[in-house]
């Protein structure tokens, strides 16, 4: 069976290539020293001296580990860290202004595996994580934080400028999507319960603008998928949240970046059960209150990776696609200088729920995922191109790779 993964990993990296698209060489991607334990439904945190934390996450979708590890960007090397008091995935993590990473909530995960609807649950709250654990860089330990006032995975999380941190919405397994809002003083150590937004919504995108406050993009109800195209913004200053312009398409488990300028790029998504992803993106203008659609992609994709480099290029990367249930390996990026997206001829493993870490020297770290149903212990590193990028062409035999691929998954599924 893993000789079969091993060929439709490499397959993928074949289809994953437009048939006759013209692709353009941008920076170069190299494989990096690999992780000690494969896994994803992790996080990863950019430390204060330039290593990289990756807490929790889950080997087999079901249950959750609390193993970590750090990776040093100078040795490209891994190691051991302590382990967490609670196993946990679908948690947040986010850097502390003493250097120390808080982790919270999160899912416990069971034989039942780790749905994502309220229906799939049994009605109790045993799955989803209140409790909260702050890590020390400097010793290696974990210490106990304070609990949250409720319990709830898949957050939206944010660093403030201020120091203090974020958590909105997610979901939990007693009454499904979220709409309550919680904010970590680490002065005070302690969680007070902030503004609820608007509407109740997991697997939305949260980017903090400019001015300090928060945007809010998608997700969905937690009942049926169907992802929300609303939009809300939260003033932290004044715990306060209002509705802005709508997107105009539905999305979640889109991407959502911050560009150079102050507006917003949203890209791709999940656009309805059995539907397949979107292909476009689309740009928030937040002083006009705005939305405009962007070209298209050259690959419909969720559940993506996306970084803004130096130079201003977000890059989008990873995922899959709802349609097949296939992982891209594609590698593109959107240029706001043209206003359009542009296919490279790089390629990375096919992969969703998975990292995308930006080092200190502009190198981007992708760590872990879901690769052909398999968990993978795989890292790639992303260079930026010190120059400008130049057109190639790739001829219609390509094509070939999709079609191995469905014979290849028509054989399996014969086997089985």
């Amino acid at each position: 069976m893993m000789a079969i993964s091993m060929a439709l990993s490499a397959l993928i990296l074949i289809s994953s290539v437009p048939v006759n698209g013209d692709l353009v060489e941008f920076g170069s991607i190299e494989e990096g020293g690999s992780m000690l334990l494969s896994r994803y439904n992790h996080t990863a945190t950019l430390l204060d001296d330039g290593r990289v934390l990756v807490v929790g996450g889950t080997i087999d979708g079901r249950t959750s580990i609390g193993s970590c590890e750090v990776y040093d960007p100078d040795k490209d090397s891994w190691k051991s860290g302590a382990d967490l008091e609670q196993e946990r995935m679908r948690h947040s993590a986010e850097l502390l202004p003493s250097g120390r990473v808080l982790v919270s909530g999160g899912y416990v995960g069971t034989e039942e595996g780790h749905p994502s609807l309220l229906m799939d649950y049994n009605g109790t709250t045993a799955y989803s994580l209140s409790t909260t654990e702050i890590y020390d860089p400097i010793s290696d330990t974990w210490e106990a934080g304070p609990e949250l006032g409720k319990s709830r995975f898949w957050p939206a999380s944010l660093a403030l400028p201020d120091g203090r941190v974020i958590l909105m919405g997610g979901m939990n397994d007693e009454v499904g999507a979220l709409a309550s809002c919680e904010i970590f003083d680490p002065e005070d150590n302690i969680w007070r319960e902030a503004a609820p937004m608007n509407a109740a919504r997991t697997r939305c995108m949260a980017t903090l603008l400019e001015d300090g406050s928060i945007l809010i993009t998608g997700g969905h109800n937690a009942m049926n998928k169907m992802p929300f195209d609303s939009c809300e913004r939260y003033y932290p200053d004044e715990d306060r949240w209002e509705a802005v312009a709508p997107m105009n398409r539905g999305r979640g488990y889109h991407s959502a970046v911050l560009l150079n300028d102050g507006r917003v790029l949203v890209s791709g998504g999940f656009s309805g059960p059995g539907l397949p992803d979107w292909k476009d993106g689309e740009i928030y203008d937040p002083v006009a209150d705005g939305w405009e659609m962007t070209s298209e992609m050259a690959f419909p994709r969720h559940n993506q990776l996306s970084v803004v480099l130096p130079g201003g290029e977000a890059v989008i990367m990873c995922g899959s696609n709802c349609a097949t249930g296939m992982c891209h390996s594609g590698f593109e990026y959107y240029d706001p200088e043209s206003d359009t997206w542009k296919d490279t001829s790089l390629v990375v493993m096919g992969r969703k729920w998975s990292t995308a870490t930006q080092l200190d020297d502009g190198r981007v770290l992708i760590v872990g995922g879901l690769s052909c149903n398999e968990p993978t212990a795989n890292v790639e590193i992303f260079s930026p191109p010190d120059d400008i990028e130049e057109d190639l062409s790739i001829g219609p035999h390509m094509f070939l790779g999709t079609i191995l691929i469905t014979a290849l998954m028509i054989y399996i599924r014969r086997r089985r």
